[in-house]
């Protein structure tokens, strides 16, 4: 398994399709993919993003580290029609194991060892992977496809080192 040191968000969704990916079976889902495909290889596919529509937060630490709270979606999708509501309930049972695929509790509290393709450093340290959870639900496009999707918005939240010598 590839083990990516944490520097940035796209670090953290890279990781978290990781976990998605390695436990497919387990999940119930066909796949996952960040970055995320323009298409729905499968069904039921998850697409790991940053929220189109809720902002990260940067915040100035101690000791120039920055804090950052990034709400990262794990888009489910099951290809569909718009006349076919029936396939909504093909998510259903599909959210809380991807919830609970990433609380800490059940790794012994610490984050980082619910991502064990993440590896913390210096300049990265996981601090949670989310404390409140969204779960959005309705149909929408994915490329061409009409789909019936579940966006679990987990707000994520990590410190980091601001990288590079900008003298």
């Amino acid at each position: 398994m590839e083990i990516r040191p944490l520097t940035d968000t796209p670090d953290v969704m890279w990781a978290i399709a990781q976990r998605l990916e390695t436990g497919r079976a387990r999940f119930g889902i066909a796949g996952a993919s960040y970055p995320a495909l323009n298409h729905v290889p499968e069904s039921p596919w998850a697409m790991v993003r940053q929220s189109l529509r809720i902002p990260a937060f940067y915040e100035k630490s101690r000791f120039g580290k920055q804090i950052v709270t990034a709400p990262i979606e794990v888009v489910l999708l099951v290809v569909s029609s718009e006349e076919n509501q029936r396939d909504q309930a093909r998510l259903d049972p599909l959210i809380t194991p991807v919830l609970d695929a990433f609380d800490v509790s059940l790794t012994g509290g610490a984050a980082i060892r619910t991502l064990p393709a993440l590896a913390e450093t210096e300049h990265g340290k996981l601090l949670q992977l989310w404390d409140e959870a969204r779960v959005e639900r309705g149909g929408l496009k994915w490329g061409a496809q009409f789909c019936q999707a579940a966006i679990v918005r987990l707000d994520v939240k990590f410190s980091r080192i601001p990288q590079g010598d900008m003298t």
